[in-house]
Formats: structure tokens, C-alpha cells, sequence
């Protein structure tokens, strides 16, 4: 079972029949990050994430992990993964 997704700059990923991707990473100075996602499962949703905020999939709940790689000029990786 698939625990983390990890989600590159217009690179949308697929996971049980729900899609994953990334449409923008905010991270400005002088607030806090926020990452703006789509999840298509039944139905296709928008969430603007910070780290740690949760979201259902299906009958699951999912979190923003962390960002990595964010001042590299546009090659961060959001991660997710299951929330417990």
C-alpha cells in the first residue's frame, strides 16, 4: 500500500483511480506556504493546502507533508501522504 505521493511541477500523478496534481506553490516571505492541489477521485476538487492540513480521497485522509526543494526555481516536490 502506497503511503506518500510525491508531486513535481506539472507532473500529475495517479494513485487507485484518483489523480494528483499541483497547479501552484505560494511561498512568499513574509507568510505562510500554501499549495494550491487538484484530486480527481468521483468528483474533481481544488484545495489550498499549508503543511499539515488534511483532505479526504475516497474514504481516506490524506496531508500536505512538506515541500521540498521550494527556492530551486520551480523544481520543488510537494509531498503528501496518509494521514494515520
Amino acid at each position: 500500500m502506497i503511503d506518500e505521493i510525491n508531486l513535481r511541477h506539472g507532473v500529475p500523478q495517479e494513485l487507485n483511480g484518483a489523480a494528483f496534481a499541483v497547479i501552484h506553490v505560494y511561498a512568499p516571505k513574509e507568510a505562510p506556504l500554501s499549495v494550491s492541489l487538484v484530486v480527481a477521485a468521483e468528483e474533481e476538487r481544488h484545495y489550498d493546502l499549508g503543511i499539515g492540513d488534511t483532505f479526504p480521497i475516497r474514504n481516506e485522509t490524506w496531508m500536505l507533508d512538506r515541500v521540498e526543494n521550494l527556492h530551486t526555481g520551480g523544481n520543488w516536490r510537494v509531498v503528501l501522504r496518509k494521514a494515520e
